[in-house]
């Protein structure tokens, strides 16, 4: 029985010495086993390099193991059959339940159980409590040490609870993986197999305290035992700790190990001391040889050379990978090497991860990722996930397309993209509406739309109606809940599609993706296995089962083989086990990852911890001793290469924050005086090794050029040889390329054919969509030509809003002439009567009606029944101010009787044919002459401006003033212009105190609600408008003001009837050009700009049309903002000389 120490710093052959001493007694002693024990994660590379040592190239008597792996072997050999081992996916689980088993039971901890992450906090915690062999007893005694927090008392009650009812409900039934060891170390002693056998230990820098158990029983049973252990050899072995010392965890392992060797009488050899020679890592004096003598250390020395061993500054996480991979290539060029002798090591993976796959395939690079996967998107787990989803989402709009869009629903894309279209327009929600035919058939949908829609609505149900039944139970047993997810994934064939996933990336040869698809499906079912297995009779609700799921999901992890020799690692500094690395590449030099930033994902707070150790309770490290770890686990990561270091780090993050770089920068600037930082930007190899980046570099070049930088010598010098390059490899994409960078936007443009194919050589349509042209020609051409739409979503809207006012309103009107009343004479009462039937026929025939089911949009309700009852009142008060009697109401233009006049032949043969609704037409007589006011109701604030009319941005009501005139003169009828107004449909807020009569807010309202527009400046018009302003002055009820001479004001919206005159035939001669310029096929993005207004202003198309007056050749319409008498003149010009603007 001995015990004998391997020692030496990083890279002096401990490994080699301690394999070879095992191969050499093995074949001296045949008969006896010799145990390598090493950590899990290093098991496989320690098999591959004794093999590749052993003369025979065969292990023999010679095994490899963990001390898991040990434990099973002991209990084969003993005919032990363990519990089963609860995993950590397993012990999440009974977590959870016995979390829902205390319900009521956990003041503290129970509210947070249910949020994500926290039950696998509380894994850990007794996960560590069981490694560091506390029962629930001692963890009473803990609980009650003095001086601790309250809230520290208070979840330490509760945990108290978890931590023993964890252990009541594995009794007898499951076993833990720490457990496992304690189950060895009770018949370790039974065992031949470990008797007199020589154990090597290597890889560790410390034991845990269950191990450390079972290695008091191994020493005094085994032969011999070795331990290999990191350590300068000018260090004292057996000396005192500090915690701040490099090698602290080696010297605490090594005391560990000597007490225990006393405590059982083994004999301690003495240590075998390595130290750098001809068969060591670095073999001859250099900077990483330097590096490892002095890094971290006390005494450390400078040295004057730097050569193998680079820092990099990177603006980002990718552009340090970019600089990885090109100079992994250039070194491959340069040098005899092999993608196997290049590592790359990160603090933080989760930084770098989502790139490097990429990266790496633009620069050919074949790479491990040393990680295991998070299965938590993987959509065999969104499967799942949004069937239980859809029960707990009452079938609603987002959690069905949840379910379809998981990638497993077996509908196509363009199946999936018409359910939701239809889903979204339709607002059919609830299981009822899926359990029957669907019969709402929205506005923009036919019938074959809807027989589609209940195909899939069929195919859906048909797979589903088992699952729906067992999830429509408040309540059942695990098993029940987990079989009809079983059966569900059996009936979409979740399985074959996930293979089918694993063949497509196969073919591109993405092992990563590849292994998770194949295991993907056997991970959920195992979720569902254990789930059953721990507490399938267990009644739980719905949301319970999902909860178990997800504690399920929290830990399961895909893991990966490499499945290349020759191929770059790259994984996590302390994780990743290297072995025989030439080149290293250490990413993330940043503070906040080396060292790491202190975590929050624990139980116990780090003050708690600290006091805890200081009354002398021992649990995992605290954050300040795992600094002092990381610095340890940093040392033997930069001390793996044989040839070069590459140190990086960034300026910013993924996420655009700040970073600062790690104080490790500066402990090698201190090291090596001549050792500078660089630019990876900089670095040429970047964009040369890669044809990717080699173009984005040329792209960067050029615009730069473009932006008018100048380029210095080497910077023009590349781009002409990349230009060249690119020229002779592909002459095609080439001359792509430079078009793309040179591009400037020409205005678009359809041909005449094709504009008259597009309408049979008409053009159809409203005046408002010749407003649309006019403010931009390629929006009227996606919206009315095209007729591309937004989604309809079946929910109220503005738009709705507006609808629902104009619909009332016009069966309000028509109600009065049914019921032979009029604005002058009906009563506030008989008026409230028939506006109540109105807006219930309204509401009654409105597309969306269903939509005042919930609280919000009968809120919205009672508002708009508010504002209508307010707008009767306003508009009853402004018609009895008056003379003018409302005649027409929501007339179409055909309806007036000159249809022909709404016709326009155009320069090209095609014609313009024009329609419209007049919300209302009022008229008055006097002296045999007709005078027409035109009203248009608007849910928004408008006024009549000229200007705006001069540039075709507002002609529709001065066109439907004229087409009212042309079909009375048509009839003989001698009609006059009277007004053309805007109402706005409208509750004003009036701002009064409790002082203010009812009688004055009236008038205050009235006032608000006055129409806006243009008035006929005649007397007769203007009296018969408002009969009181000449006594009162200022009208409540039309634009106007009288001055003392009787004339309006400065400010008042008149206009004589010669400028009247000049503005319908200034319209008349817009319509034509407009329609003209249509004709043509002119439908330039080319939106107006006038003062801060901008066609692209709540414009719906911007995404489509991509106009960006940033880049050549696009540009706004800019328009000029005349007052109102300056707009007249400009008619006047136009119409006088007959040139189009």
């Amino acid at each position: 029985m001995s015990l004998q120490f391997v020692t030496g710093s990083s890279g002096s052959g401990k490994s080699t010495y301690l394999y070879q001493q095992i191969i050499e007694e093995s074949l001296a002693d045949p008969g006896r086993f010799f145990l390598v024990i090493v950590p899990e994660q290093f098991t496989m590379s320690s098999q591959r390099q004794l093999v590749q040592m052993h003369p025979l190239h065969g292990l023999m008597n010679i095994e490899i193991l963990s001390f898991e792996r040990l434990a099973y072997r002991v209990f084969d050999e003993l005919g032990i059959n363990p519990a089963s081992v609860l995993e950590e996916m397993g012990k999440n689980l009974v977590v959870r339940r016995v979390a829902e088993e205390l319900s009521g039971q956990l003041p503290t901890l129970g509210r947070n159980m249910r949020k994500r992450g926290y039950v696998s906090q509380v894994k850990s915690f007794i996960s560590e409590l069981s490694q560091y062999h506390i029962s629930p007893e001692e963890f009473e005694e803990m609980v009650a040490t003095p001086g601790m927090s309250a809230s520290f008392y208070q979840k330490g009650a509760d945990l108290i609870k978890l931590y023993q009812g964890f252990l009541d409900f594995i009794e007898d039934k499951y076993i833990t993986s720490e457990q496992l060891l304690e189950k060895l170390t009770e018949v370790v002693e039974d065992s031949l197999f470990i008797k007199d056998s020589v154990i090597a230990l290597d890889g560790f820098t410390g034991f845990t305290p269950v191990q450390n158990q079972l290695l008091l029983r191994l020493l005094p049973l085994a032969a011999s035992v070795y331990c290999a252990v990191t350590i300068d050899p000018r260090e004292h072995l057996f000396g005192e700790v500090a915690e701040e010392e490099l090698f602290a965890m080696s010297k605490k392992m090594v005391q560990s190990l000597m007490k225990m060797a006393e405590m059982t009488g083994v004999d301690v050899e003495d240590p075998v001391v390595l130290s750098m020679d001809a068969s060591s890592r670095f073999p001859k004096e250099g900077a990483l040889r330097h590096l490892e003598a002095n890094l971290f250390r006390r005494d450390k020395e400078v040295y004057a050379t730097c050569e193998d061993i680079h820092l990099t500054r990177a603006e980002n996480p990718k552009e340090e990978l970019s600089f990885v991979a090109a100079t992994i290539r250039r070194l491959l060029r340069q040098k005899a090497y092999h993608y196997g002798d290049f590592a790359v090591v990160c603090a933080k993976m989760e930084e770098y991860s989502p790139y490097i796959d990429d990266i790496f395939r633009a620069y050919g690079i074949p790479m491990f990722k040393d990680e295991k996967a998070t299965i938590l998107l993987q959509p065999a787990v969104e499967f799942v996930r949004s069937a239980i989803g859809m029960v707990e989402g009452r079938f609603s709009y987002d959690a069905m397309m949840h379910f379809f869009r998981c990638g497993l629903s077996g509908l196509s894309r363009e199946e999936i993209d018409g359910l939701d279209n239809y889903l979204y327009a339709s607002g059919l929600r609830g299981k009822n509406k899926w359990m029957h035919p669907f019969t709402v058939c929205p506005r923009g949908f036919d019938a074959g739309d809807l027989v589609e829609m209940n195909r899939i609505r069929e195919y859906f149900v048909g797979k589903t109606t088992d699952f729906l039944a067992a999830f429509s139970k408040k309540q059942d047993t695990v098993r029940s809940y987990a079989t009809a997810l079983y059966e569900l994934t059996e009936a979409f064939d979740v399985q074959a599609q996930c293979e089918e996933w694993a063949t497509a990336y196969a073919a591109v040869e993405d092992e990563q993706k590849e292994r998770e698809y194949e295991e993907i499906y056997g991970i959920l079912i195992a979720i569902l296995d254990k789930m059953v297995a721990l507490m399938g009779e267990e009644e739980v609700t719905v949301a319970e089962f999902l909860d178990l799921f997800e504690s399920g999901l929290e830990t399961a992890r895909v893991g990966m083989i490499p499945p290349d020799a020759d191929s770059v690692v790259f994984g996590d500094m302390e994780r990743t086990r290297l072995q025989d690395v030439s080149v290293l590449f250490l990413l993330g030099a940043n503070d906040g990852m080396i060292p790491k930033s202190v975590s929050n994902g624990s139980i116990l707070s780090q003050s708690e911890r600290l006091l805890l150790k200081e009354a002398s309770y021992e649990l995992a490290p605290t954050e300040r001793e795992k600094s002092f770890m990381q610095r340890f686990y940093l040392y033997l990561a930069l001390t793996k290469p044989k040839d070069a270091l590459y140190v990086s780090f960034s300026k910013i993050s993924n996420s655009g924050e700040s970073l600062q770089k790690s104080y490790l920068i500066s402990v090698l600037q201190e090291l090596y005086p001549s050792l500078t930082i660089g630019w990876a930007a900089s670095e040429e190899g970047i964009w040369r090794e890669a044809a990717s980046e080699a173009r984005s570099h040329a792209i960067g070049l050029v615009r730069r050029f473009l932006d008018h930088e100048i380029l210095s010598e080497q910077e023009q010098k590349q781009l002409q040889d990349l230009m060249a390059v690119f020229y002779r490899e592909d002459k095609e994409h080439f001359m792509k390329l430079v078009d793309a960078l040179f591009y400037r936007h020409e205005g678009e443009r359809i041909s005449e054919g094709v504009m008259k194919a597009l309408g049979g050589g008409e053009i159809r349509g409203s005046v408002s969509r010749l407003e649309t042209y006019a403010t931009c020609g390629y929006r009227y051409f996606l919206q009315y030509l095209l007729q591309i739409q937004e989604r309809r979503e079946h929910a109220f809207e503005a738009v709705d809003m507006g609808s629902l006012y104009h619909d009332a309103l016009e069966k309000y009107e028509h109600a009065l002439l049914e019921a032979n009343e009029d604005w002058q004479t009906i009563t506030p009462e008989r008026s409230e009567e028939l506006l109540q039937q109105s807006i219930q026929l309204a509401y009654e025939q409105m597309e969306k009606a269903e939509s005042f089911d919930n609280a919000r949009e009968n809120y919205i309700r009672t508002h708009m029944e508010k504002t209508l009852r307010r707008t009767v009142w306003a508009l009853t008060k402004q018609v009895r101010a008056g003379s003018f009697v409302p005649s027409q109401f929501e007339v179409s233009l055909r309806e007036l009787g000159d249809e022909g006049s709404l016709h326009y032949p155009l320069d090209n043969g095609m014609e313009l044919q024009l329609g419209g609704v007049i919300d209302r037409v009022d008229t008055f007589t006097v002296d045999d002459t007709l005078y027409i006011k035109v009203i248009d109701y608007k849910s928004s604030g408008k006024d009549v401006n000229p200007s705006d009319l001069y540039h075709g941005l507002q002609i529709q009501l001065i066109f439907y003033m004229n087409a009212a005139l042309k079909a009375k003169a048509a009839k003989g009828i001698s009609a006059s212009p009277a007004a053309v107004l805007y109402y706005h449909i409208n509750d004003p807020m009036i701002r009064g105190d409790y002082h203010t009569t009812n009688d004055a807010l009236e008038q205050e309202i009235l006032t608000a609600l006055k129409v806006k527009g243009l008035v006929n400046a005649s007397d007769v018009v203007i009296e018969g408008l408002d009969k009181e302003i000449y006594e009162k002055g200022v009208s409540q009820v039309i634009p106007v003001k009288i001055k003392k001479d009787h004339t309006p004001d400065a400010n008042s919206k008149v206009a004589t009837e010669e400028e009247f005159k000049l503005l319908t035939d200034f319209v008349e001669k817009k319509v034509t050009d407009l329609g003209n310029r249509i004709a043509s096929g002119d439908i330039a993005a080319l939106p107006y700009c006038k003062k801060s207004r901008t066609g692209c202003d709540y414009c719906e198309y911007h995404s489509i049309c991509g106009f960006d007056p940033r880049m050549d050749g696009y540009e706004y319409r800019r328009l000029m903002e005349y007052k109102d008498g300056d707009a007249y003149e400009k008619m006047r010009e136009e119409l006088n000389d007959g040139v189009d603007r």
